[in-house]
């Protein structure tokens, strides 16, 4: 889980609890976030991903405004002086939009609230399109009221205004309290009668070639269609404009040496949610291979032209946290492996990827092919290396200094030196030898506490190497 203030890509507060499988489904799971007086009167999103024992995910966001600390005390005596604190629930949307509502102390004497929506477009029109009236009464055990709206994925930026029905907030809204506004984009939609008009006239001719393929289809066992291409997960971190280049002209090289490559820059923008956590919790499950390639040293200025640059932030804090959970879930496929390319170094790896075994392209660019199943190039990287000279006479918007690169891969094809190949893996297109160790270790969760937690990289004290100890990371390292 994970707080982050709005209009900020960094979050505040991450953590990671791993439940045990004996405790009840109804446990409620209370963490203490120490709002204190900096934070007041801010919008905050709190975001969680729960993963189920059998694998499903299921991820949760929420949208609210920190009150003032004195509005909301229990002790209150008039409701003038308190307001209510309010939740929006944005995991549904753009179908569904929820109200959390925490119903008043018993001493104000609150039964009833005024619920209303209102929704605004973009010429700052805002009406009133639902209301209702939410009765103290019907709240949960925790005193929680909730009210769901269905957007029908109509235009505009929606709240919710929720005012007490008391004699004493009648006037100038002094008591009525406002979500933070959330934009639903516009989506199309199907007219009913096209649908009924289309169902109609296609219904009887599908059914008329059903039946004349049921009488005239072969009756033999059809022949299994060969598997496609392994997946190949490309999990890098966008550090400047020119490797982000780099990382998609290597996509398109590995697609011509019959690999299926996934990367972020193209796969999230062709997937169905446009998330891209969602994005990375599918890939992970999908790929065959992930290779995780090391950085270049770069330059502050460098790295904000490429925040800029790239079409998503914190992809790189998704795909650590996403590889660290799969390095640790008992019965992961042999699938992980570091990548190397000229101008890159080693000690850019994240911390999860320090043991794992490597590869130095261009000159295990065929053994690294033989062993995710595709067939080995055998031109000496000649045609990688035109791939990285693509990559750096890429044109674009920022300026960055492509000398470096191109200085890294004369060097690398010339004076690259000898490395044995039990640190960087196997450096002929004949594959493993049969005396190689295996590339795949157990993995397991290490302790057997029911329930534990431990903090994120993205918090203010980092991981140290040395808590690498718990995972039976894959392969050898240098």
């Amino acid at each position: 889980m994970r707080y982050k203030r709005n209009s900020e890509r960094t979050p505040a507060l991450c953590r990671e609890f791993i439940v045990s499988k004996e405790i009840a489904k109804d446990l409620v799971l209370h963490f203490d976030c120490l709002w204190n007086l900096q934070i007041e009167n801010q919008y905050y999103h709190f975001e969680y991903l729960a993963i189920t024992p059998s694998g499903n995910s299921y991820i949760y966001k929420y949208l609210f405004f920190v009150p003032d600390s004195l509005t909301i005390v229990t002790e209150s005596e008039s409701v003038r002086e308190w307001k209510a604190f309010l939740v929006m629930d944005i995991s549904a949307v753009p179908n569904v939009l929820k109200l959390r509502l925490q119903t008043a102390p018993p001493s104000l004497n609150i039964t009833t609230y005024k619920v209303e929506v209102l929704r605004t477009l973009q010429n700052n029109h805002t009406w009133t399109v639902q209301q209702t009236i939410l009765y103290a009464n019907e709240s949960d055990s925790a005193g929680i009221l909730k009210y769901t709206y269905n957007t029908k994925m109509k235009f505009g930026q929606y709240k919710f205004n929720v005012t007490p029905v008391h004699k004493d907030c009648i006037d100038n809204f002094i008591c009525t309290v406002s979500t933070p506004e959330f934009l639903i984009v516009e989506m199309t939609e199907p007219k009913l009668l096209t649908g009924l008009v289309a169902m109609v006239i296609l219904i009887p001719i599908l059914l008329m070639l059903y039946f004349i393929w049921k009488r005239n289809c072969d009756t033999t066992e059809p022949t299994r269609e060969p598997a496609g291409p392994p997946k190949f997960l490309m999990m890098y971190e966008p550090v400047s404009v020119e490797h982000i280049n780099t990382m998609i002209e290597l996509y398109k090289y590995f697609k011509k040496c019959h690999l299926h490559p996934m990367i972020d820059q193209f796969g999230i923008a062709e997937s169905e949610s446009k998330d891209p956590l969602r994005w990375y919790c599918d890939a992970f499950k999908e790929a065959d291979f992930v290779g995780i390639f090391a950085s270049p040293i770069v330059s502050k200025s460098e790295r904000e032209q490429a925040q800029i640059y790239n079409k998503y932030s914190d992809t790189e804090v998704i795909a650590q946290n996403q590889l660290s959970y799969s390095l640790c879930s008992p019965g992961a496929k042999c699938k992980f492996f570091c990548i190397s390319v000229p101008g890159s170094q080693w000690d850019t790896l994240p911390p999860q990827a320090q043991a794992l075994k490597r590869f130095n392209l261009p000159r295990d660019l065929d053994p690294l092919l033989f062993l995710t199943g595709v067939a080995p190039q055998c031109d000496g990287g000649k045609g990688f290396l035109q791939t990285l000279e693509i990559a750096r006479n890429a044109e674009f918007n920022f300026g960055c200094d492509s000398n470096k690169l191109t200085e890294s891969v004369l060097r690398n094809n010339h004076n690259t030196p000898t490395i044995p190949d039990e640190e960087v893996g196997p450096s002929t297109a004949s594959g493993l030898k049969d005396d190689d160790t295996s590339l795949c270790l157990d993995t397991a969760i290490s302790g057997s506490d029911l329930l534990s937690s431990r903090q994120y990289l993205s918090d203010e004290m980092s991981t140290p190497p040395s808590s690498l100890d718990q995972f039976s990371l894959l392969g050898e390292s240098n």
